[in-house]
């Protein structure tokens, strides 16, 4: 087995390789256990289970001042999300002739529409330099066509909202490598208590605990939005005519809007192998459900209790100073276990950092698949 890098695992500890398919587990503050052998991945995986009751995340690179995200596929997001579906888009609206003339004239195309959305009166005068634009086109006074202004506008709307998915899944990426952070700080927080104490552990509150909840709960939701403007995409999509192109604004959508597309049947094939994610994967459902809870329950402050101690059966009694941040037990169909109108129990010792991180892996899969999708539906329109 390739020798690992240093790795996050949960309960706020780091695996670190010493070599020779060798390694170690330590604390924030440097203790160690004693050196083990894993040749292979999953022996390591089990060992690290059974042993200290912990779970591998991602690399301390991440962490960095510069990460690349590899473990989330950001570069085959970027594939898609920064180029590919635009430039198929492009091929789809235009005929190679038509291609060229767009690329001359959208040169020309007043900056207002690009720079202009901000600050008090952006949006009078926004309205003003449009409707001066459309009549200078409509009286054959402007240096561009109609066809040019209607297609870039389609185009920069479809592009808006690609970009903005992408801004969202590097906001949760951010949030989660963030939770990272604060439960490591919250360890350090608490040492002095757990002395003081003489204790083994503690539930730790203050502004690190609070912090952590805030990333979980900003990771949540910006997965969530992200998924919405997957629907809201498709949407567009659907209601765009090569043939006879217009901007339209794109409507509000949800996650759960996806399948209630009315044109394209190949689309609609599409956003429905989507849609049977959510009813087949739990963890979707667990995810929608968190951040409906965060927003209108009091979700996010049960996540601010973060348990704090040394060598108790949390961590199978190994000498390390671990972070306890709860998941809460779910249901199969992804709600919460609930009774006397409480819905936050953690009797299944879930860590809510590996509870995000596959939600973050199944999002982002998600995500992926659909644009591998969009985009071969692109291509395969335009030759059609």
């Amino acid at each position: 087995m390739n020798e690992t890098p240093g790795l996050f695992t949960t309960k706020g500890l780091m695996l670190r390789s010493i070599g020779e398919s060798r390694y170690v587990l330590h604390d924030v503050f440097g203790t160690c256990s004693l050196p083990f052998v894993a040749a292979t991945e999953n022996e390591l995986t089990a060992i690290l289970a059974t042993n200290f009751n912990v779970r591998l995340l991602v690399s301390l690179e991440n962490a960095s001042k510069f990460p690349s995200y590899h473990e989330f596929s950001w570069q085959q997001l970027e594939h898609y999300y920064v180029a590919h579906l635009g430039y198929a888009l492009h091929s789809y609206l235009m005929q190679p002739q038509e291609l060229e003339k767009f690329h001359q004239e959208k040169l020309l195309l007043p900056i207002a529409y690009l720079e202009i959305g901000h600050g008090e009166g952006s949006k009078g005068m926004l309205e003003m330099i449009d409707k001066v634009v459309r009549e200078a086109v409509a009286s054959n006074k402007a240096p561009f066509s109609a066809a040019t202004l209607e297609r870039w506008l389609v185009i920069s709307q479809f592009g808006r909202v690609t970009s903005e998915i992408l801004s969202l899944l590097s906001r949760a990426i951010t949030g989660f490598i963030n939770l990272l952070k604060a439960q490591r700080s919250c360890i350090i927080e608490a040492r002095p208590a757990i002395s003081q104490l003489s204790a083994n552990e503690v539930i730790h509150h203050g502004t690190d605990s609070y912090a952590a909840s805030t990333f979980a709960s900003m990771a949540a939701i910006s997965m969530c939005t992200s998924l919405d403007l997957l629907s809201k995409l498709m949407h567009y999509l659907d209601q765009i005519d090569p043939g006879n192109i217009k901007f339209k604004p794109p409507g509000g959508c949800h996650f759960s809007d996806l399948t209630k597309l009315k044109s394209s049947p190949s689309l609609g094939g599409i956003a429905t192998n989507l849609m049977h994610e959510r009813h087949a994967n739990p963890d979707i459902a667990q995810l929608i459900q968190f951040r409906h809870d965060v927003i209108h329950s009091t979700s996010a402050l049960e996540l601010e209790k973060v348990y704090v101690g040394i060598a108790t059966p949390e961590v199978n009694g190994a000498p390390l100073h671990y972070a306890f941040q709860g998941w809460r037990d779910c249901l199969p169909n992804g709600q919460p276990v609930r009774y006397l109108g409480k819905d936050f129990f953690v009797e299944q010792h879930e860590d809510i950092e590996y509870r995000i991180y596959t939600w973050l892996k199944t999002v982002i899969s998600l995500h992926l698949r659909a644009a591998e999708s969009v985009h071969r539906y692109l291509v395969e329109q335009k030759k059609a």
